[in-house]
């Protein structure tokens, strides 16, 4: 019976290991998946924004006197 036991462990342990393994790597990928998507999101907002800077300069009356410096990307 302890034989039997043996061999089911001796089976099962490499088994767990590579299913731990490809877990962690599916979750780390998920990850990277997750901060590339985030890194889009805020650039889009960003241009939205600057959009809008745009746009709002564009309306002022035609005396501006100079452009804000703080305006666009670094």
């Amino acid at each position: 019976m302890e034989l039997l036991i043996a061999a089911v462990l001796v089976v099962l342990v490499p088994m767990t290991d590579k299913l731990i393994k490809i877990m962690q790597d599916r979750n780390h990928t998920r990850g990277e998946a997750e901060v590339i998507h985030a890194h889009a999101l805020a650039d889009l907002a960003r241009a939205h924004g600057e959009a809008e800077i745009i746009r709002a300069q564009a309306a002022l009356p035609t005396a501006r006197t100079a452009p804000n410096k703080g305006v666009g990307r670094a």
